[in-house]
């Protein structure tokens, strides 16, 4: 019984650190399209 709680627990840590690199590549990803939206600005002149 406690080894199950043990794997749950490692699971969950391990769907966290997931989570966690998700968010920080869709945050690169919006940084990009911002600076992307700038450029796109600079040149057309919008």
């Amino acid at each position: 019984m406690m080894k199950d709680i043990k794997g749950m627990q490692d699971k969950i840590k391990a769907m966290r650190a997931e989570m966690k690199k998700l968010d920080g590549e869709m945050e690169k990803m919006h940084e990009m399209s911002q600076t992307m939206e700038k450029d796109v600005q600079k040149i057309y002149g919008y």
